[in-house]
């Protein structure tokens, strides 16, 4: 068997890359490949060198022959490369979304996992009363950001004024979703929102553009949005 494996820098660092291919058979075999300047000492199995920097060479097509079919590929196993974003480093199966409780306790920013946080919520307002529900969260440093809140109206607690008033929803909902397109333009982020809650639908969908002179640390800079918004009440 015989398999392209292409590889494709995202920034502008070109460094000695290793990789290990895990295949049907349960085998792997660790793989390196040298960049420009420099081959590292290895035991791993070393492919031809990836000539380039910055815009120059940005893939890298490495051909492989095998017994057994491919399971997966994974870059950088033993982590030790200037990486800040590790969820794309792997074909095949995920390994680095994790679910857990939140208790609402803040955890030290982990770039290994992404990390997705889970916890029972409520709501309460006048016109619906007393809503039970869940909500979900997670981010991954300057890539994603998501807030979701489903809940389920059991009509405790409402304070309606008259009888004509309407009918309490059953179902509330808030979905809020960030995402950085840094691959289009450096800082810049999509923003959107959907929600359903006494009686109002809201919706939302907008850009926001940061320039900043040097670097993302630099104090100074310009923030241009542009968004719109759809308010509609039943």
């Amino acid at each position: 068997l015989v398999y392209a494996i292409t590889f494709e820098r995202l920034g502008r660092m070109n460094m000695p890359l290793k990789f290990t291919v895990v295949f049907q058979d349960s085998t792997s075999k660790k793989y390196l490949i040298p960049n420009t300047w420099f081959t590292p000492p290895t035991k791993d199995s070393i492919l031809k060198k990836w000539y380039g920097w910055d815009l120059i060479q940005p893939t890298y097509t490495a051909t492989l022959e095998t017994n057994s079919k491919i399971k997966s590929v994974r870059i950088d196993p033993e982590m030790v490369l200037a990486d800040a974003d590790n969820s794309n480093n792997q074909w095949g199966k995920k390994t680095n979304r994790t679910w857990q409780f939140d208790h609402r306790v803040p955890q030290t920013k982990s770039w290994k996992y992404r990390r997705n946080y889970v916890r029972p919520d409520a709501w309460y307002n006048g016109f619906d009363g007393m809503q039970l529900g869940i909500h979900a969260e997670g981010k991954y440093f300057n890539k994603y950001n998501y807030h979701i809140s489903v809940w389920g109206n059991t009509t405790l607690g409402q304070n309606l004024r008259n009888s004509t008033d309407l009918n309490p929803q059953y179902i509330a909902f808030n979905a809020i979703y960030d995402r950085h397109l840094n691959y289009l333009s450096k800082e810049l982020v999509v923003n959107s929102q959907l929600a359903f809650n006494t009686g109002i639908w809201k919706g939302k969908l907008g850009f926001e553009k940061t320039f900043r002179k040097q670097d993302q640390r630099n104090a100074r800079f310009t923030k241009l949005s542009v968004f719109a918004k759809y308010i509609y009440r039943l």
